[in-house]
């Protein structure tokens, strides 16, 4: 393979997770807020959970469409005409601003059953807020409807980094609003404040795909619509399922969490913000990028550069993702006492969010090789085994919450998430081997895991080694976390380069030559 090839990618994942991370910075920030004035409470289980049942129908939708519209409009882009892409483009959006308004009227009408099947703990006035929480939020699923084709769009143009800004976008929007009234803060405002925010969102992206090279002339061309439309909704069934995989799991845990004590969605909520952030970062901004580039790579027929652009992405993913699962293992109590242990957010939540988030770091795994491998499935048009195995694994972990979360309360439900996503990862990768590309005759990749794998034990080590030694003579959550972290971060590097990493070597090199 060639690495000039590779570090492209590499290159390219790391400005979409360099946007990322400030996204992901202002989500913390949010979160910290929310803890200091709420603490793990009813009303901060209704904040975590109003705008995410407000969206779920739409999941089905949006996820969907996201999945199959980004090979299909890649191709309309690079071998249309410029006529026919304004038509196409336009078209496109008219439609999904229809599609905005039909599921906000079956919201409307569905929201008891919605918040009675997926939040069966809540009852009386933490009931009747959320509904109208809900009720107060309902524009945004119009706006979302309008903001997913902008994010596809901003990939077809090679935008990484554009298209990830989105989310940070209507987190900021949030944390202003913390800081405006945070002596006082408005029961419904934090609802109005989140409609605002995704309208806010879909202009600036509509703004800035214009800006960069798709000019939409917003129109429903009926004539033609059939034609146009009809391989994006065939493409669209088998990802019904598998793209709304994920938020179904998520919101299966919250369901479950809100049969027990108040404040455990909270608790579980940020216990998994850690993991799902790491894997933000680092496989979810590979993975865009290998999505994108596989679908042009796919259009044109280009198997070699498709084989390259896999092996690269499943190598730099192991690299940083085995670190993340062993580090946040061991400093699991460090790190939410930082974020999180302030104001109304006591002790006891932060032992029990911590052991949380252990649980879930387990399965960083699984989810790092599962982002690269699913989105190489979906760019490369194989639709139906994504929809398959999604359909059997949403079906193993609602059935494993069931099973441990009386037992164990929401251990339970981070073993359960962690055990489905590890599960999957061999399914995917036998599947891509037969199907897309040889990643099993790869021994560069699984090579590269086990030296990982080695350099990440004995660096956690060293870590867990400090860390007891830190706590023995200073017991400050922030002393502990910023020395043991950095000696194990620096032990990890030297073993890296000890092993020949590339990407090691890499920055290693170029440090060499600046100096």
């Amino acid at each position: 393979m060639s690495n000039s090839k590779g570090f492209s990618i590499v290159r390219s994942g790391l400005t979409v997770a360099t946007i990322t991370l400030l996204a992901k910075v202002l989500s913390f920030v949010r979160d910290m807020l929310l803890a200091r004035y709420y603490g793990a409470t009813a009303f901060s289980d209704i904040v975590l959970t109003s705008t995410s049942l407000v969206l779920l129908l739409s999941v089905f939708i949006r996820s969907p469409f996201s999945a199959a519209y980004l090979p299909i409009a890649t191709d309309v882009y690079l071998l249309k005409t410029d006529k026919d892409k304004e038509r196409f483009f336009g078209s496109v959006y008219a439609v999904m601003v229809a599609a905005g308004l039909v599921t906000v009227c079956v919201d409307y009408f569905l929201l008891d059953f919605i918040i009675t099947a997926f939040m069966p703990g809540f009852s009386g006035e933490d009931y009747l807020i959320l509904k109208k929480m809900m009720i107060i939020q309902l524009p945004i699923v119009i706006f979302a409807f309008g903001g997913v084709v902008n994010y596809a769009n901003l990939k077809v143009l090679n935008r990484f980094g554009i298209s990830e800004i989105s989310v940070g976008l209507i987190t900021a929007c949030f944390v202003l609003y913390l800081f405006v009234f945070k002596n006082s803060l408005p029961v419904y405002g934090i609802a109005w404040c989140m409609v605002m925010a995704y309208a806010l969102n879909f202009v600036v992206g509509i703004v800035c795909v214009s800006v960069f090279g798709i000019k939409p002339r917003w129109s429903l061309n009926i004539k033609n619509f059939g034609n146009e439309f009809r391989p994006i909704f065939i493409a669209m069934i088998p990802f019904i399922v598998s793209s709304g995989a994920k938020e179904i799991n998520v919101l299966a845990d919250k369901a479950i969490a809100s049969l027990l004590d108040k404040g455990s969605i909270t608790m579980q909520s940020y216990a998994s913000k850690m993991t799902v952030t790491e894997v933000g970062l680092i496989a979810t901004a590979i993975s865009a990028v290998i999505a994108a580039q596989a679908s042009k790579y796919n259009s044109l027929k280009e198997k070699e550069k498709l084989d390259e652009l896999v092996c690269s992405g499943l190598k730099f993913v192991n690299t940083l993702m085995i670190p993340c699962c062993v580090f946040t293992i061991i400093l699991r109590k460090e790190i939410i006492s930082v974020l999180f242990g302030h104001g109304a957010f006591t002790y006891e939540n932060v032992v029990i969010t911590a052991n949380t988030m252990m649980i879930y770091a387990i399965g960083m795994l699984g989810n790092g090789f599962e982002e690269v491998l699913l989105n190489t499935m979906v760019a490369t048009k194989h639709k139906r085994f994504p929809m398959v195995v999604s359909l059997i694994f949403i079906g193993l972990n609602i059935f494993l919450n069931f099973m441990l979360y009386k037992p164990f309360g929401i251990y339970g439900l981070a073993a359960a998430s962690a055990f489905v996503a590890i599960a999957k990862v061999p399914c995917y990768i036998i599947y891509t081997n037969n199907k897309i590309t040889k990643i099993l005759e790869e021994k560069i990749i699984w090579s590269s895991v086990v030296r990982t794998f080695v350099a990440s034990a004995i660096s956690g080590t060293v870590c867990l080694l400090m860390k007891k030694l830190i706590v023995s003579l200073c017991d400050n959550d922030i002393v502990s976390l910023a020395i043991s972290g950095g000696v194990g971060l620096l032990s990890l590097i030297v073993l890296l380069c000890l092993f020949g990493n590339e990407y090691a070597l890499a920055v290693k090199g170029r440090l060499i030559r600046r100096k």
